[in-house]
């Protein structure tokens, strides 16, 4: 392609601004063409400023792309100043996710100064050149204002970190959603014989329908509040402190998950961790336990009741020796933890996990608190006095019978 990104400086924000104005001493808004280069697009001074080969043997396909841009709405002439041809296509879906965007300073109401705005807006999740470009939403101004009232009712160290741990989550959602776009619209499009003018009418609408996901997410925002308010409950009851509650912790991870990984193609791993999370889920929230998280091939669960753990991790090792054709392992614990963000912490949690790596396949090595708490017909062994790392004393180990 001789479509090339000019007069970007380093570090300069790659992102398109509104239509109309002057920018950089040049008059962006483009006149109608009728020649043969174009209908509605100024080929000409595209060609000019260095931005396109006329020549080029996919000329034709690229002026019906950049028509339907402009047709679109779009600042075609700035787009190419600031991004690759081949990089057009998300720079205008980003945009269309942010309608509305424009400069601080041109909002009405705005009592932040910037820089407290870009310590806001960074806690959140915003990236430098989102931040470098200053332009922002109606509603990601209310957001942030709402954020710095808040620190006025909890503290500012708590309301960044509940922004950060916000934003973590968010862009993690994020990041899922466009993930199924490109491995259900973008990579089959690559194999089917489309214009850029097609693909990019399949992105949009694609893009179009991620509204649904944003649509959903209040409701089941409003879900998860309640089940955490339901989970809180239950552990007041044992609580440790202010932030320390009394839970039962198990880690299970898959051995020889990396060499079996290393075996299969990238499309057939990506087959795999998303079986391998989908069943996860499925088998802790069947058993009444929650996912903490899931590190790699390691699946991090939690619950009040012991016997909810205990449950979940004796069905995790039975699903995943079936369903990814290894084995699994893990360590059980039961005790206080530090509650913070979503996730535990404390000598609790590094007990668990260092059992987990201790316990040969198919196995699961508990703690005598953990077996004491236990309610249900449990059977189990002693497994002897283990010297963990990070342990100044040998730990008593029970392997529970499945």
């Amino acid at each position: 392609m001789s479509l090339r990104a000019v007069g970007v400086e380093l570090g300069q924000p790659r992102l398109p601004t509104p239509t109309g104005g002057v920018r950089d001493g040049i008059d962006l808004p483009l006149t109608r063409d009728t020649g043969p280069m174009g209908d509605g697009l100024q080929i000409d001074e595209i060609v000019r400023l260095g931005l396109f080969d006329s020549d080029d043997p996919e000329a034709a396909d690229i002026i019906e792309y950049l028509e339907w841009l402009a047709a679109d709405g779009h600042d075609v002439l700035q787009l190419l100043r600031v991004s690759q041809l081949e990089h057009l296509g998300a720079v205008t879906s980003a945009a269309a996710m942010r309608p509305g965007a424009k400069p601080l300073a041109d909002h009405d109401g705005v009592t932040l100064d910037p820089q407290r705005f870009s310590e806001l807006a960074r806690a959140f999740g915003f990236d430098r050149e989102f931040i470098a470009a200053g332009a922002y939403t109606p509603a990601e101004v209310r957001i942030l204002h709402a954020a710095d009232a808040g620190a006025a009712m909890f503290s500012g160290v708590e309301t960044l970190y509940f922004a950060q741990v916000a934003g973590s989550a968010l862009a993690r959602i994020a990041d899922a959603a466009v993930s199924l776009f490109m491995v259900d619209i973008e990579l089959p499009s690559l194999g089917e014989d489309l214009s850029r003018t097609e693909v990019a009418i399949r992105s949009k609408e694609a893009t179009a329908n991620l509204q649904v996901v944003i649509d959903a997410l209040d409701p089941l925002f409003r879900l998860h509040m309640a089940q955490a308010m339901l989970r809180n409950r239950d552990a007041a009851a044992k609580s440790a402190g202010a932030h320390g509650i009394r839970q039962a912790v198990g880690f299970v991870d898959l051995v020889g998950f990396t060499t079996l990984s290393a075996s299969v193609s990238i499309a057939e791993l990506s087959d795999l961790v998303r079986e391998f999370e989908a069943r996860a889920r499925d088998v802790v929230s069947d058993c009444g336990a929650r996912v903490v998280k899931i590190i790699g091939d390691a699946v991090m669960i939690a619950a009040v009741e012991p016997d909810r753990v205990a449950r979940a991790a004796s069905a995790l090792l039975g699903e995943f020796g079936v369903a990814t054709q290894v084995e699994a392992r893990g360590g059980l614990t039961y005790g206080d933890v530090l509650a913070r963000g979503g996730d535990y912490y404390g000598p609790v949690v590094n007990l668990a996990a260092r059992l987990g790596d201790l316990a040969v396949p198919g196995e699961l090595l508990a703690t005598p608190e953990f077996v004491d708490a236990l309610h249900g017909d449990w059977h189990f062994e002693p497994a002897g006095r283990r010297q963990l790392k990070g342990f100044a004393e040998p730990v008593p180990t029970v392997s529970l019978m499945l």
